[in-house]
């Protein structure tokens, strides 16, 4: 009775956490001066309701973030020079694949992510997200940003892999794969269940951060500022890999580690391989990226010898 009765309190004390009206004296030291980046932080939330405030922050962050990035994608395919990067060049996504896509994107937008996004403050409230001032060092925000990356790619990993299983792929993740050449929106073209999963694994970074600041009390949770470094991240790292196309200023042809599009390009073809996200590791520890390497020396040989070809002619 005695759990039941405290059960009922926290979640009132919950749904509480949706009526906080914003004030800068509560979120900063006494008698601490914000700076002037701080002070124009603060503002936003000031005398607002700060749920809101913070998802509908949040949310046009996320969706602006992503149509920005995919009109710099769009510009480049339509420079000829740049074509010849292009990952499948036989195969084209058609007028009613590209609007089926971009209707499905906008519906997990609005009527999925936007929802879940409203769920941020109360939640970083209960967990002790740390959503002062002044804002951590620069080290600070970049050394949380690759945690939540790292735990992102092992939980994003073993989902993916789980999705291609029977049942869950059939009546869920099928519906991500009805492009085999993919193009920067339907990085978020999926069923609202499979939506739902990874807006959640997203979040599990800063969670578990958070649940271990508490823990120990040796450190603070994950910050506000934090969060939205891994929300620009992962938002850019969604489409990149979604693009189709694998530049030479791409990452993964900077950064061995990193996945990219050419590696999940490979996947969209093959589906039981590279289920990584961001880091190409887990595939490579778990053997689940054999094919892909295979197929990726082959292709390199082939446009060695094409460029070798050329020279000679």
């Amino acid at each position: 009775m005695n759990s039941v009765f405290s059960s009922l309190i926290s979640i009132g004390a919950y749904m509480e956490r949706f009526h906080t009206v914003g004030n800068a004296a509560d979120r900063m030291p006494i008698g601490y001066t914000p700076t002037w980046y701080e002070k124009s932080w603060l503002s936003i939330f000031e005398g607002r309701n700060e749920a809101v405030a913070y998802g509908v922050l949040i949310f046009v962050f996320h969706i602006s973030l992503y149509f920005l990035s995919y009109s710099v994608q769009c510009i480049f395919e339509s420079i000829p020079a740049l074509r010849k990067y292009k990952l499948q060049q036989t195969v084209h996504v058609t007028n009613e694949e590209w609007w089926t896509g971009v209707r499905r994107f906008l519906a997990n937008m609005f009527f999925i992510r936007f929802p879940t996004i409203m769920l941020f403050f109360p939640l970083a409230e209960a967990l002790n997200f740390d959503l002062s001032v002044p804002f951590p060092p620069i080290y600070v925000i970049l050394l949380q940003t690759f945690i939540f990356m790292l735990s992102d790619d092992f939980w994003h990993y073993w989902i993916h892999r789980l999705m291609h299983m029977g049942f869950l792929y059939q009546r869920i993740h099928k519906v991500h794969h009805e492009y085999t050449v993919p193009f920067g929106l339907i990085g978020d073209y999926s069923h609202p269940i499979e939506s739902i999963i990874l807006a959640l694994t997203a979040i599990t970074g800063p969670v578990m951060y958070s649940w271990l600041a508490t823990y120990t009390g040796s450190f603070k949770g994950a910050h506000v500022i934090a969060i939205f470094s891994w929300i620009a991240v992962k938002t850019l790292e969604s489409l990149e890999v979604h693009t189709g196309y694998d530049f030479p200023w791409s990452l993964n042809n900077w950064i061995p580690i990193w996945a990219g599009a050419d590696h999940h390009d490979y996947h969209h073809m093959e589906f039981l391989n590279n289920f990584a996200s961001i880091f190409r590791h887990m595939d490579y520890i778990f053997g689940t990226d054999k094919l892909y390497r295979e197929h990726h020396k082959k292709r390199k040989q082939l446009e060695l010898e094409k460029d070798q070809k050329d020279k000679k002619e």
